[in-house]
């Protein structure tokens, strides 16, 4: 069974809460009505090294991008739930489609394929191509 947590982002103060932190305001941020707290829950997988995967985190992982010819490509992308496909994903800025969006990677259960390097609120650079392994790819 998974486990299930969250942790909050507090835009005014910039800190992270993590649920043991939480016991008295947690109900009023899980139902959104705290609009400085940005509520994340954890995926219930781990990384290669066994940190926890949570939404809002960026990993590292390899891909094989369109075209590449079968080789693979170290990239990054923002861990988020997609409500549409009832799971998560990995949103890399790395390829965009033609229309401008990112390309949407479904989180792999498999650890060994990703690494926790921060996350979009204390971290927001590692999302810059240069820091994710190259250049972004168009499709």
């Amino acid at each position: 069974m998974r486990e299930i947590k969250f942790r909050v982002w507090d835009t005014e103060i910039k800190r992270m809460a993590h649920w043991d932190m939480l016991l008295d305001c947690w109900i009023h941020w899980l139902r959104g009505e705290d609009p400085k707290a940005i509520v994340m829950q954890y995926t219930g997988l781990k990384d290669k090294y066994g940190k926890e995967i949570w939404e809002g985190d960026v990993v590292m992982f390899l891909t094989e991008p369109p075209g590449a010819g079968g080789k693979t490509k170290k990239c990054c992308g923002e861990v988020w739930y997609r409500p549409e496909e009832c799971g998560y994903s990995v949103k890399s800025p790395q390829f965009m489609y033609s229309s401008g969006r990112p390309m949407i990677i479904g989180l792999c259960p498999r650890p060994e394929y990703y690494e926790v390097v921060g996350n979009i609120y204390k971290n927001p650079d590692l999302l810059e191509a240069k820091k994710c392994g190259g250049e972004k790819q168009g499709q």
